[in-house]
């Protein structure tokens, strides 16, 4: 369906297979827009027409899409009558059906399609859809479904509910849906005005509530979170193809991207200083102004030649470049265990390329803090943690995530086997399991509300044994949230700093008390340099007489 519908929505399901897993998606070549749509003519009635009109709207770049990018999904968003013949709804029936024979005409207008919506940044956002029937008795309360269908939504509720679409009195069901992967698509639209936007296809939904407004309304809202996302973002294929392209087209145009792989660079003194750990274990090159170009010889002669388990590359002039470098020695890399690359600039795009070369390695300590990276980079960092099985430790301090990276990251962690008996689809549930013990978030912007994400993944979560969130900006409300799941719900954390937290006060004091008393995991807790008075600090000292081998810092 549209934004909105007078059909039945049939999206709804559990079935993991999918269409676009044919092996021809996958080769087909990015080609013009006009050559995309020449298989289509005979399909889609009257698509000439709309053809030409797209083809005279401006040619200017907007948000760094090409014309074709651009002109693919302006003519998606394009719903004409009668509307069953027009292109959206023809291919969003064939989507759903997973029709492979019926599919083949559209696979080059869909891999420039696709490949436009993944250059657009992902936005997390709450958009909306609806329908003029009552859906409500099909959608239940923490139900998993996966939507096949590429559904155009949009952000504005008040667009929704106008006369042009579902009204006001009118019976209709509206789903309200939260996202961290939406694609706004409105300055790629025909019309200026419109308020549309993008979830892309096979992305799978929690239910988390079913309301029926009243009778004289007539109006059902459901409202869906997000709990995994598209495999055209995340997958590891995906990983490895679409989703970088816009990443190795940035390395590939640099002016720099001649002198990255000249073959006769040297710098003497870093191989030397590698051969000096011949028989180490550890190579340490830290603090040793190293640049991109030096990561060619730290993969061919720390990984490749000396198989060391450790390498440290802290505190030198590493961007996402040399990062793209580095990816090179990790995949497949069964010996490396250890990677520090903390206070360089590897930036999100460099997190993307960690992302997929840390799913195909065995390092279990990875520290990136300090690297400018934000909430668009927990989103790789979030995929790399459900698809990785050897990452124990994470350092991610330093960096700039924020509440929404921070949720993003905590609903990667978030142990949904727990609740698997209460699924249709076990599968689904349990799919994604880290195995990360330690966890560092320092000094990262995180708030109370970035607490209530974290609080909600360690009700679950039984492998998190170390939380670092030193610096934040987390309150005296942020502390009884994190009292009360370590009080009730969580038994794996063992150590929890919260030290240097300036928000925290003496209204935090019989709180902790109280959650001392009653937790039996906890080993060490921190919260010194806060802002406790000397008779706060006292009450938390006499509790240590009443615990053994508990440590305590206020």
């Amino acid at each position: 369906m549209g934004v909105h519908h007078s059909k039945l929505i049939q999206q709804k399901s559990v079935d993991d297979e999918y269409l676009f897993a044919i092996e021809e998606f996958q080769q087909t070549p990015i080609v013009s827009f006009e050559h995309a749509i020449q298989s289509l003519i005979s399909i889609v009635p009257t698509i000439e027409s709309y053809i030409q009109i797209i083809k005279d709207k401006s040619r200017d770049s907007i948000d760094g899409l090409t014309f074709d990018e651009s002109a693919s999904i302006m003519l998606y968003s394009i719903q004409w009558q009668p509307y069953e013949q027009c292109l959206y709804a023809i291919l969003n029936s064939i989507l759903f059906k997973s029709n492979v024979d019926q599919f083949q005409p559209w696979l080059s207008y869909l891999k420039l399609l696709f490949t436009a919506l993944l250059h657009l940044p992902s936005n997390h956002s709450i958009v909306y859809r609806g329908s003029r029937l009552d859906l409500s008795q099909q959608y239940h309360i923490n139900e998993i479904i996966l939507w096949k269908d590429l559904p155009l939504c949009t952000t504005s509720i008040e667009y929704l509910q106008s006369d042009r679409c579902l009204g006001t009195n009118k019976l209709r069901t509206i789903f309200k849906i939260e996202s961290f992967n939406v694609k706004h698509i409105d300055k790629h639209c025909y019309s200026s005005s419109n308020t549309f936007a993008i979830i892309l296809p096979a992305t799978k939904f929690q239910v988390v509530e079913c309301t029926h407004h009243s009778m004289k309304d007539n109006l059902y809202v459901i409202t869906l979170k997000e709990i995994v996302p598209s495999f055209l973002l995340n997958s590891i294929d995906q990983i490895k193809s679409n989703i970088f392209q816009k990443f190795w087209l940035s390395v590939k145009n640099s002016r720099n991207s001649s002198v990255l792989h000249d073959n006769n660079y040297r710098n003497v003194s870093l191989e030397h200083r590698i051969m000096e750990y011949e028989h180490s274990w550890t190579v340490d090159l830290d603090k040793q102004n190293l640049n991109d170009q030096d990561m060619n010889i730290v993969v061919k002669h720390a990984l490749i030649k000396n198989h060391c388990k450790r390498v440290r590359l802290r505190d030198n002039n590493i961007t996402c470049q040399g990062v793209s470098i580095l990816c090179k020695g990790l995949y497949n890399n069964i010996i490396l265990e250890s990677l520090d690359l903390r206070n360089n600039r590897i930036s999100d795009f460099g997190v993307q390329c960690l992302a997929s070369a840390m799913i195909h390695s065995n390092v279990k300590t990875l520290n990136l803090e300090s690297n400018q990276i934000t909430s668009q980079g927990a989103q790789y960092l979030a995929q790399m943690l459900k698809d990785n099985r050897t990452i124990t430790e994470l350092y991610l301090s330093k960096n700039d995530l924020g509440d929404q990276g921070i949720e993003i990251i905590a609903n990667a962690l978030y142990n949904e086997t727990e609740n698997a008996s209460r699924q249709t689809n076990k599968q689904i549930c349990g799919k994604y399991e880290s195995n990360l013990q330690h966890l560092y978030l320092g000094q990262n912007n995180i708030t109370d509300k970035g607490i209530k994400h974290l609080s909600n993944m360690l009700k679950t979560n039984r492998t998190l044994t170390w939380l670092w969130l030193t610096g934040n900006e987390i309150s005296d409300d942020g502390v009884e949230i994190l009292s009360n799941i370590l009080t009730n719900s969580n038994t794996s954390i063992e150590w929890l700093f919260l030290n240097s937290n300036k928000l925290i006060t003496d209204v935090s004091v019989d709180t902790l008390l109280n959650m001392f008393k009653r937790n039996y995991t906890l080993k060490t807790f921190y919260i010194n340099n806060c802002s406790l008075t000397d008779e706060g600090k006292r009450k938390l000292l006499k509790m240590m007489k009443t615990k053994t081998d508990f440590d305590l810092e206020v």
